[in-house]
């Protein structure tokens, strides 16, 4: 058995919401290669809904997640 970190294809996305200080999390974006500008934009369109939106600003961080799996 041999075992090694994969990163997961999920991640997780904190950001300062545009009209206040509170922080918003969301859960399971892609970890494909974007921008926090167009990050922020693509989730604004989900948080829209509910009247609220995050700035794609230098408070913004990408948790990606690794998990242990069998390389055999």
């Amino acid at each position: 058995m041999s075992l090694i970190f994969q990163t997961k294809p999920v991640a997780t996305i904190k950001g300062r919401a545009t009209n206040s200080t509170d922080t918003v999390t969301i859960n399971g974006v892609t970890t494909a290669s974007t921008t926090p500008a167009n990050a922020a934009a693509q989730i604004n369109k989900i948080l829209g809904i509910a009247g609220k939106s995050i700035a794609g600003d230098e408070y913004m961080t990408r948790v990606q997640t690794e998990e242990v799996v069998d390389d055999e």
